[in-house]
Order: C-alpha cells, then structure tokens, then sequence
C-alpha cells in the first residue's frame, strides 16, 4: 500500500502478514495498539508519511518486528521506553524527521538492535544514557544535524559500534573523553564540520580505530598526543583544513598509519622530524599547500612510502610552486641516506620549468635536450691519448656545461699487451700499450691535472 494517498493506518492489515510496507502516504499519526493483531510481522515501514509522534504504544503488538523504518516523517522527541514493545528489532530507520531531543532511556529493551539511523535530524545535544542500553549496535548514523559539540559520556553503552559518522554537523572542538566508551570503534567520520582544535587525548579511547576522516573542517590546531591511544590507525585525512605547519609530536602513537593526506592546506615547512612519529606510511599526499622545498631527511624512517603525492592531476595556481631541484633526490634510489624511492611522484609543480619531467637532475634547473658533442684527444705520450667527448658551444645552449667544466670522459676498455680502446657510438678502435698498475695511476693523476686546461675555452 505505497503512495496510495492513505490519511490514517488500515485497520484490516491480515493478521498473518509478515511485510508492511505503508510508504509514501498521508498518514499522520499512529493509534494506540494499532498493531497488536500483527503478531507474525517482521518488517514496518511508514516512511515518508507525515507522523509527527510516537510513544511506547504505538507500536505495541509488533512483539517479532526486525526491520522499523519510519524516516522521512515529521517526528520531534523520541520519549522513554518508545520501544519498549519492539524487543526483536534489528534494525531502526528514524533519519530525515525533525528530533531534537532523545529522553535518556528512549531505546530502552532493544537488545538485539545492531543498525540505528539518527541522521538527518535536528539533534544537538546528545543526553547523557540515551545510548547505554544498545551494547548490540554496530553502526550509529548521527550525520545531518545539529550538534555543536560531544559531551563526555555521549557514547557511553555502544560498546560494540564499528561505524559512527558524524560528519555535517556543527562540531568545533573536539575534546578529551568525547569518545568514551566507544571500545570497538573501527571507522570515525567527522568531516564537514567547524572543528578547528583536536585536543590532546582527544582520541585515546579509540584503541581499535582504523580509520579517521577529519578532512573539510577548519583544523589549525592539533595539540600534542592529540591522536594518543590510536596505535591501530591505518587511514587519517587531514585534508581541506587550515594547518600551517606541523609538531615533531603530532602524529605520536600512530604506530600503525599508512595512509597521510594533508593536502590543501596552508602548510609552508616540513621539518626533518615532522614525520618521525610515522615510520610505517605508505601513502602521503602534499599537494595544494605553500611548500617549495622538500629535505630528504624528512623520509629518513619512512621505509615503507611508496606514494608521495606532491601535484594534482589538474593543478591549481593555489598548488605548491615546487623548487624541483631541491626534489632531484628522489630521482635517485638511496639519495635520501637509509630511504630507498620507489615509489611515484604525482604532478609537482615546478618554479623552473613546465614540467617535473623536463628537469635535468645532472644539472639542476636545465632541461634535457641533446647534446652534440666533438672528439677532442689529448697525447699523453708518444703512445698514447687520452680522448674526451665534450659539446659544442654554440650549436646548443650548453655553453655553461663547458664553462662549468662539465667534460665527459670517453668510455674505454684497454687489453694487455695490444690493449684497445672503442668509445660507445662506434668510432674507431686505437691500439694502446699495456700499463701497470702504476702507469695507470700517472695516467689519472696527470688527467686530472690537465682537466681544466684540455676541456674549458
């Protein structure tokens, strides 16, 4: 009997029906015991209707219910002992009405409830016990609403919630004790709210949490040991925030994290110990701050990165405007001391040229283009010579390689007695003497003392 214009409840519902399904209705209110014929009914569903009230009688009678959905109404107060009458209930559906206020005791006797959908209400406050019966729930939704901060003991009794959202609500702060009781909590979503401090110890009963969202708030502040007590925490977004810079504390006791996002934020340092607290991250995005340099010494214990976002696919002008010669370190595996890059680098945008992967790392701030050469020997003795490949000034902008005596030595190979020496592009083969050890050892020395003279104009 959906959307069939219904004013009131049907009083010839077959008493051995199991669904009842009275959705998209006009129904207003619910009689006393209206009900108490539907001993065998295992889902009732009243949504989008217009009832602005329920009370324990209302659903007097529905002694076997699983499944109540009675959202999309015009429901205000949720009174004590509302389903009293409802002990079987698994699951309860009271988003999108208009609740502003749950007496303490209001799910009283739902010990096997485990789903409770509160969102998209009008609820501010949370009284203390409203929750302390329902050991059983696993997913609170509280989304949608009002509730401008959480109060110590908000959460007490959901001993077995693995899931709470609370994100589109008005929360400012979050402060120590908030969670409470909340022993079994996996996943925390606070995101879309005005926080701008997380207190220290704000977290620390959240022993088994694994996932923290606290992105698109207004965070300036994270006070040390602020995640303490989350040594379980593999995912925690930070990003759209308001954080400037970071605390070598601030992230202590996420012995477990893996994924970082701090992107879009106003962060201007990142200072070598700022990550220390973090040796197990594998994923960290930095993209959308104000940062333009980054110190190797930053991943020293940051083994296990193998993601480091510093661009977006689609950059901003708001994006980090990267001095990517100070990034060339993770062109090289190890360049960063004990780390080993191998991971991938995301879009960074450069101050020196268009792109990350025009910049020529063997000289910082050039980009690649080739380089013709000229082959220019030298005699080291009756014998021998010692031929160099260097560019051409003039015919390229790499004029500066040779001012900056940047000469490259020819590759050889030399074979004892008719020794050879064959450079790399096919040129043609010359017979070298055999050297000792000691011929070989003038040979260098005398090189390098000719380095300047033979290779610089």
């Amino acid at each position: 009997m959906v959307d069939q214009g219904l004013q009131e409840i049907p009083t010839d519902i077959p008493s051995d029906a199991s669904t009842v399904t009275l959705d998209s209705n006009n129904i207003s209110k619910i009689p006393d015991k209206i009900f108490s014929n539907l001993g065998k009914c295992t889902l009732m569903s009243l949504s989008r209707n217009s009832i602005y009230r329920i009370k324990s009688s209302s659903f007097k009678g529905l002694q076997v219910v699983e499944k109540l959905d009675v959202s999309g109404n015009k429901i205000s107060k949720i009174p004590v002992g509302t389903f009293m009458h409802t002990k079987n209930l698994i699951e309860l559906r009271l988003e999108k009405n208009d609740i502003s206020w749950m007496a303490s005791g209001a799910f009283n006797n739902l010990d096997k409830l485990t789903y409770l959908s509160l969102s998209d209400n009008k609820i501010s406050i949370i009284a203390p016990n409203v929750f302390s019966t329902l050991d059983s729930v696993t997913a609170l939704w509280l989304h949608n609403n009002l509730m401008t901060e959480i109060d110590r003991g908000a959460f007490f009794g959901l001993t077995s919630v693995t899931e709470l959202y609370l994100q589109n609500n008005l929360l400012t702060s979050i402060e120590e004790g908030a969670f409470h009781g909340l022993d079994s909590l996996e996943e925390l979503w606070l995101t879309d709210n005005q926080i701008t401090k997380i207190a220290a110890n704000a977290f620390r009963d959240l022993v088994n949490c694994v996932i923290l969202w606290l992105h698109n708030n207004s965070i300036s502040t994270i006070e040390e040991r602020g995640f303490r007590g989350m040594g379980k925490l593999k995912e925690l977004s930070l990003r759209d925030n308001k954080l400037t810079s970071l605390s070598e504390n601030m992230f202590q006791g996420l012995d477990s994290l893996s994924v970082l996002l701090l992107h879009n934020n106003s962060l201007n340092e990142i200072k070598p110990r700022d990550f220390d607290q973090v040796k197990t991250l594998k994923w960290l995005s930095l993209y959308g701050n104000n940062l333009t340099t980054l110190d190797p010494k930053v991943f020293t214990n940051m083994r296990k990165l193998r993601n480091l976002r510093l661009g977006f696919k689609n950059l901003t002008d708001t994006d980090n405007i990267w001095n990517c010669s100070s990034l060339c370190w993770l062109q090289a595996a190890g360049a960063a001391g004990n780390f080993t890059w191998s991971g991938k680098i995301y879009n960074p945008k450069c101050s020196e040229v268009d792109n990350w992967e025009d910049l020529d790392c063997s000289e910082p701030g050039k980009t690649r283009h080739p380089e013709p050469r000229e082959k220019t020997c030298v005699s080291i003795s009756n014998e021998t010579q010692l031929c160099l490949f260097i560019p051409i000034a003039g015919k390229t902008d790499l004029g500066w390689s040779i001012s900056q005596s940047m000469c490259q030595i020819l590759v050889f190979s030399c074979t004892k007695n008719s020794g050879s020496a064959e450079n790399l592009t096919g040129n043609k083969k010359k017979n070298f003497p055999s050297f000792t050890f000691l011929n070989w050892s003038l040979l260098v020395i005398m090189f390098f003392s000719m380095q300047e003279r033979v290779c610089c104009p």
